[in-house]
Order: structure tokens, then C-alpha cells, then sequence
């Protein structure tokens, strides 16, 4: 994950922006103390090579919502991968919302795919999102 939340590309529509190596540690640590309270992310491996190009998870919006979010390492865009995961995650939980920026033209293109539905929007990072719910 490392080489995913350094890249400016990928990171572009995340608040905080592009992490330094020397970051990634305390973020993944963070995910990991979530995960024992049900949310926080987990890492998505390709079937056919083992290999981890993104994650998905949990965490809490601003209203006390579960929000969903997920992050891919560029290479793996296009493929399917966020739309698949995004699909599974929503099968096995409650109502969530998505906070995406109104750039991120392919998360939209995903939130809606997998029947999220735009509910209104908010700024995050100083930035326009559209918030989607299930």
C-alpha cells in the first residue's frame, strides 16, 4: 500500500493527499485498531497473482453514518476491481454512504454502477464531494 497512498495520481481525490513512505505505517496501524471495532479498510488481492492493488472499508461520516470508501493502485484502474469489491461490500452490510469528489469521474461512475444513489454533497479537504447512499 505503500506505493499506493505515494502516488499523487491515486491520491489526488483523498483528503491529505499523496503520504509519504514514512506515513503509510501509522495508517495502516490505524486500519488495523478500526478493524477490531468493524470498520477500517482491507487490503483487495488479485485472484491470479496474490498481488495487493488496492483496498476498500469502513469508517464514519460526518452524520454518524458508515461511509464506504476504497483506493486503487493506478495500474489496476479499468479492470473492474472497485465496482467488484464495492458490489460484495454492500451485500454484506447495512445502509452506507460514499463521499467522492466531483472530479473522481470513475469512483461516480462506480458508486453508481453498483445502485448507489446521489443524496446531496458536503466539502472534504477543501474540496466539492457528492455523497452517495445505499
Amino acid at each position: 500500500m505503500t506505493a499506493v497512498y505515494s502516488d499523487p495520481e491515486v491520491m489526488r481525490f483523498i483528503p491529505g493527499g499523496a503520504q509519504p513512505p514514512s506515513a503509510v505505517l501509522a495508517v495502516l496501524e490505524k486500519h488495523v485498531s478500526d478493524n477490531e471495532h468493524g470498520l477500517g479498510f482491507y487490503a483487495v488481492e488479485e485472484r491470479a497473482t496474490g498481488a495487493v492493488v488496492g483496498e476498500v472499508g469502513f469508517g464514519v461520516f460526518d452524520t454518524g453514518e458508515r461511509e464506504l470508501g476504497w483506493t486503487f493502485a493506478r495500474a489496476y484502474w479499468g479492470r473492474g476491481y472497485a465496482t467488484e469489491v464495492v458490489r460484495v461490500c454492500l451485500a454484506l452490510t447495512g445502509p452506507v454512504v460514499a463521499a467522492i469528489d466531483s472530479e473522481n469521474v470513475a469512483s461516480i461512475r462506480v458508486a453508481e454502477k453498483v445502485g448507489l444513489g446521489a443524496r446531496g454533497s458536503c466539502e472534504r479537504g477543501g474540496r466539492p464531494h457528492v455523497v452517495y447512499a445505499s
